[in-house]
């Protein structure tokens, strides 16, 4: 149950300089308004300070009255920096020592959180002669501030901020309009402004957020040239904005007192006798020295207190100080006190850029140190880059290059690993539609071709509420959602808030560095000579589904997948013979008897042709004198004890007390044991590198799933489940033997074992069996949902697959009988002769349930018989032409013509069938299937229909009709040679240790061909778009839709009380959100988009007036995989339900507050009565109702 109401999500947008930790609180402070020259802090909270004689007047709480009239008072609010409250109290507190007459009041975004802290706030913003306002995002805390900070009428300065709040920018005449349509001389920059703009950066529009941060080092002294008071306030809001984006105490002082001595001081004011005071000119205020560090640079705790200008600059300092410290070397090892040196890789050891925050390296948080110091333990050289957030791109695409890209004059790096998340272009201006550019992304790291990882601290969670929870959040969608936009792979959670620092945790930033050598390592052998384990699945188990998986012909795909490999000829062909000797290597008999096994399946081979109880298949795996194998096969029987797994101490004892040593009897020892307690791995080993096998069992025939769902429901029972030895054995084997390791279809169950739900830790079973070695994962297209738990719990590289082609379900038997006896009825008069067609009409409705469907029809019915029959004949064709997918995928596979019809036939259903004839397949599929030459328009059909039946204006040609019709097929059959040509070519660039690209997963019928070409590192949408403009639509209609079911058929006056909707990861994914359009469509509500990009910042209440009937309860059942891919809507949801149930409305128009109510006897303050969200205990997965029915324990 998510009963619990908590922090709204935050997103990101602008130039942003961190996200900092929101789980210490730090009250706002108040700086200044003194007449001697001693300082003073006075707190903005209710409670004493430590020291009540530093703080005299701490506990009144509201803003001072002000000691003179000529005391100016300056507000600052920031978000995501409450870590960096000292800091700015530190600064103001500074800049108020020499101007007696400024006062400042500091605040975080923490303090907007009660309506205590929201009472100073106002206070203080009422009194204020300007505002400063940085990194506020939540829509609430905007919407609140928006008009009170509007209300100040001095300077008011927002840096990276929403939108909203970005417009209310103003010094002087000079004002940031955001809305187009303003056309008012004061609004946006002075036209020399932009012009200079233009001057900055490579003109590349993925460089725009980078060029202007670049124009704010210099624009300043650039405007000193320009006469005019827009001009002169352009500059002045600049140079305040440098300071601060600058960062450090310093800096923010000088924008403190700049702020003061340039815009408030000289302002007209009155004294305390109510005259005039004399003001100074801005132009005469001299501005504080910028104690300037570099926008982007290096850092290595090797060179404390350095920082060099490039990866180059730094690379060579490496190289000299290695040559020193093995000059050293002698000396050190025999001094009694040897200096303590920060470790360095050697210099031949793989080269791996990390991208860190700038302002994280200005702080000096720890984790950017300890990060570098695994690393380097681990041998990777490491070349930590610091940015201010937005040149990650930059930093990839122009300082940086690979032995693929052979770029001059920069270093080459095997790998680059993002330790601040967001996407690689814009980052987090790229969490906004606007900021994002996923083509160039693309571009980028496809040229480099290096493995990209996004793997950083959790910067909003500690590592205890990770540990207990997972990642959740905004988090989730830094580290997850919006990285695999870009393709980003392997995202280890590398730490977390460790009080007001961000720390790593070693055994994390370890893993993560082993992945790393690993995945670099394939880089170092060529495919044809690589090692590589390729899982195929038996679920489930004991009834012959070896090498299955959905959609998909495994052993057509392995004779694919073993050409790309470069498997000789003879070994190419063997795919069905493969799965047919796994299909027997999987029984007990070959388990329990693992040391005869080799020979026990070359005796059964021999009997394949002649023996029907053994797959013909298998014989050829013979040589040809049927004595032996063929050269280049050998059948792998491999046997370990449990005492040998590399296991830690805590999940050792886990596995023991779920599988107790002592299980040896048949009914209780674990798949995969012999009776003698060996572990046994069977497979094919194809010419002594392509290992096959068939991925251990999670449970026993009527229980296929025990291990995840078996030991009960309570949360102690989950936190005991672990994989059975012979699992973890299965894949320490394939970690230590081999390069790589494939997962050919969906799908496995590594990715479902017990453990976090997102970001695992050491204890998180799906970390431990998978280990080091590289993960490809073939996955069906259309299922972007499980995917991305292979994804992110697996640490899988994906590779999709396209879905076989689409074919129509058609009539058989009854229902073609059916459909022949409408047509005859209804072609005829429908006179009273027709009886005897009308009551076997009927029956056979009858026989075949549809009138289950329709409704049925007697003689007393009002409706006329001949129109009953005509909407039971309209249902019957609607079923006739329902798409089914026809066959399994073969993966690789180029769609042949008549394929690609069936695709084009299903996708486009507007153009009729009949014009589909072979000439005009040579129009449309064979110039993308066969590259030949298309006949002449003038003998097409299809334009021919076209003409007829979409009229078309005179005047426009045969070649107009087509070109504009048969844009979309013509583009779907181009995209559909692509997928064939592309999925083994990714997943062998992936083997080689190259970039897999990403692409959108889903189905290609519902969101087009935007989802190909396949054999892409499928992502799914935006959580934060979710649900889309067009979802949102449909969910209301289908809300409308059953509200008006329920009137037809319960009450024709009423409405349903309550409504179960169903929330699943994989149809909200397909359908952009529908079910969550619906739910919030029942209760009365309605998305709030933000102005950055459309995302969903909350659900409002539609009033009742406008609503004009009842908030209808709604039960949600959240699958488990919903849960985790969209943490940010179950947070909205929780939110918007209970603000319908705290609604001040009448319970007979609020059902939620009606049942709320009465569920606590009135009292409306029982939180849990508020509820309405349910689902699995997080990371638990499955409603095990299939386990419960086949051991038939339901009441």
């Amino acid at each position: 149950m998510m009963a619990q109401s908590r922090r709204r999500i935050f997103v990101l947008s602008g130039v942003v300089a961190t996200a900092a930790a929101l789980v210490s609180h730090h009250p706002g402070v108040r700086v200044g308004a003194r007449r001697a020259g001693v300082p003073h802090l006075r707190s903005a909270t209710l409670e004493p300070p430590p020291n009540d004689s530093v703080s005299p007047k701490a506990k009144n709480t509201a803003p001072q009255r002000r000691p003179s009239a000529q005391t100016k008072r300056v507000v600052l609010i920031s978000g995501f920096e409450s870590f960096n409250q000292a800091l700015y109290a530190r600064s103001a507190e500074s800049a108020s020592t020499t101007r007696a007459d400024l006062d400042i009041s500091v605040f975080s975004d923490r303090d907007l959180l009660t309506e205590a802290g929201r009472t100073r706030v106002d206070a203080a913003l009422a009194q204020a002669d300007a505002v400063v306002a940085s990194l506020l995002f939540d829509y609430d805390d905007v919407e609140w501030l928006r008009p009170r900070a509007e209300r100040v009428g001095g300077p008011r300065l927002v840096f990276e901020c929403a939108a909203e709040l970005m417009s209310l920018n103003r010094v002087g005449s000079f004002e940031i309009k955001t809305s187009s349509s303003d056309t008012s001389e004061a609004g946006g920059a002075p036209a020399v402004v932009k012009t200079l703009l233009k001057t900055f950066g490579s003109g590349r529009e993925e460089d725009r957020l980078a060029a202007y941060l670049s124009f704010l080092k210099r624009g300043p002294e650039l405007l000193k040239f320009f006469p005019g008071d827009r001009a002169r306030d352009v500059r002045t809001w600049l140079e305040l904005y440098r300071f601060w984006n600058e960062g450090g105490e310093e800096n923010v002082a000088s924008m403190f007192g700049l702020l003061y001595d340039r815009l408030l001081r000289g302002a007209p004011t009155l004294s305390d006798d109510d005259d005039p005071v004399a003001t100074t000119r801005p132009e005469d205020v001299v501005v504080p020295a910028l104690v300037e560090f570099p926008a982007v640079g290096v850092v290595h705790p090797a060179a404390p207190g350095r920082v060099f200008a490039s990866p180059n600059e730094f690379l060579r300092w490496r190289r000299d100080e290695l040559l020193e410290r093995r000059r050293d070397g002698a000396a050190s090892s025999t001094s009694l006190h040897p200096k303590k040196l920060s470790p360095l890789a050697d210099s031949s050891a793989p080269v791996v850029a990390v991208l860190v925050y700038r302002k994280h390296v200005l702080t000096k948080q720890p984790y950017v140190a300890q990060l570098c110091e695994q690393f380097e333990k681990e041998g990777l050289q490491t070349i930590p880059v610091f940015i201010t957030g937005v040149e990650a791109h930059t930093v990839v695409r122009d300082l940086l290059t690979s032995r693929s890209e052979r770029l001059a004059g920069v270093p080459r790096v095997d790998a680059v690993v993002n330790a601040i998340g967001f996407p690689l272009v814009g980052g987090p201006a790229g969490s906004m539609k606007a900021g994002r550019d996923a083509t160039a992304a693309a571009d980028i790291l496809g040229r480099l071709d290096v493995p990209y990882v996004v793997a950083a601290p959790l910067l909003l969670q500690t590592l205890t509420d990770w540990q207990r929870s997972g990642v959740s959040g905004l988090q989730s969608v830094v580290l997850y959602a919006l990285p695999e936009l870009d393709g980003a792979t392997d995202a280890v959670v590398l730490g977390g808030l460790a009080g007001d620092t961000v720390a790593v945790v070693p055994e994390r930033a370890r893993r993560l560095a082993r992945r790393l050598k690993r995945r670099i390592a394939l880089r170092e052998t060529p495919v044809a000579e690589k090692k590589v384990a390729v899982v195929v699945y038996g679920y489930p188990p004991n009834v012959g589904a070896v090498g299955t998986a959905a959609l998909l012909n495994v052993p057509r795909s392995l004779d694919g997948l073993f050409e790309a490999v470069g498997l000789s000829e003879e070994s190419r062909r063997l795919g069905e013979a493969v799965v047919a000797a796994l299909t027997l290597l999987s029984t007990p008999n070959y388990v329990n008897d693992y040391r005869g096994a080799p020979e026990r399946l070359l005796r059964a081979a021999r009997r394949a042709t002649t023996d029907p109880t053994i797959p013909s298949a298998l014989a050829d795996l013979l040589a040809e004198e049927a004595d032996a194998f063929r050269p280049g096969v050998a059948i792998v029987s491999q046997a370990s004890d449990r005492e040998t797994l590399a296991l830690s101490k805590t999940m050792r004892e886990k596995m023991d007390a779920r599988w107790p040593v002592e299980g040896r009897a048949t009914t209780s020892r674990p798949p995969g044991t012999a009776p003698d307690g060996a572990l046994v791995v069977n497979g094919v080993l194809l010419e002594d590198r392509v290992f096959v096998a068939a991925q251990p069992l999670l449970g026993f025939e009527g229980d296929p799933m025990g291990i995840l769902f078996g030991a009960g429901g309570s949360a102690q029972e989950k936190a005991r489940l672990a994989p059975h030895p012979q699992y973890v054995t299965f894949y320490e084997t394939l970690d230590r033997d081999y390069d790589a390791v494939v997962h050919l279809g969906t799908h496995g169950t590594s990715e479902w074992l017990p453990g976090q739900a997102l970001g695992n830790d050491a204890r998180s079973w799906s970390d431990v069996v998978l280990r080091d070695a590289p993960n490809f994962y073939v996955y069906a297209n259309n299922n972007p949902s499980e995917a991305l738990l292979a994804k992110r719990r697996g640490y899988a590289t994906l590779v999709s697959h396209l879905t076989p082609p689409y074919a129509r379900s058609g009539l058989y038997l009854d229902l073609a009988n059916l459909k022949a006896l409408l047509d005859e009825y209804l072609s005829s008069s429908g006179s009273s002769s027709d009886d005897d067609a009308r009551d076997e009409i009927l029956a056979l409705a009858d026989k075949t349930g549809l009138l289950t469907d329709v409704g049925a029809w007697t003689s007393e019915n009002d409706e006329p018989f001949g129109s009953w029959a005509a909407k039971l004949a309209t249902y019957l064709a609607q079923v006739q032409n329902r798409l089914f997918s026809s066959g399994l995928r073969v993966l690789g596979h180029v769609p042949d013509a008549e394929e690609t019809r069936a695709y084009i036939d299903a996708c486009f259903p507007d153009l009729e069938a009949h014009a589909w004839t072979d000439e005009t397949l040579r129009t449309v599929v064979a110039p993308a299937v066969h590259a030949e030459t298309p006949v002449e328009h003038t003998h097409n059909p299809v334009v021919a229909w076209l003409q007829k039946n979409l009229r078309p204006p005179p005047g426009i040609s045969a070649q107009e009709v087509e070109d504009e019709a048969l844009a979309g097929p013509r583009l779907l059959a181009s995209r559909l040679r692509a997928c064939g040509t592309d999925e083994l070519a990714n997943l062998v660039r992936g083997l080689e240790g190259g970039f897999v690209p990403s692409g959108l997963g889903g189905d290609v019928l519902r969101d087009g061909v935007d989802v190909l070409p396949t054999g892409r590192n499928a992502h799914a949408l935006d959580p934060y778009r979710m649900p889309s403009e067009s979802a949102w639509r449909r969910g209301l209609a289908i809300a409308d839709a059953v509200i008006r079911k329920h009137q037809a058929t319960v009450d024709p006056e009423g409405y349903p009380e309550t409504v179960a909707v169903s929330l699943w990861g994989l149809d909200a994914i397909k359908t952009r959100g529908e079910s969550v359009a619906v739910a919030v469509a029942l209760a009365g509500g309605r998305p709030v988009r933000d102005g950055t990009g459309g995302r969903v910042v909350r659900f409002d209440l539609v009033p009742l007036d406008e609503l004009r009937r009842p908030r209808i309860d709604v039960l949600a059942s959240l699958s488990g995989i919903f849960r985790d891919a969209f943490d940010n809507v179950v947070l909205l949801l929780d939110d918007f339900f209970r603000k319908c149930a705290d609604a001040d409305e009448p319970p007979e128009m609020n059902f939620v507050r009606k049942h709320v109510l009465e569920y606590g006897d009135g009292d409306q303050g029982d939180d849990s009565a508020k509820a309405r969200l349910f689902s699995n205990p997080p990371g638990d997965y499955g409603s095990t109702v299939d386990s419960m029915i086949t051991k038939a324990e339901w009441d």
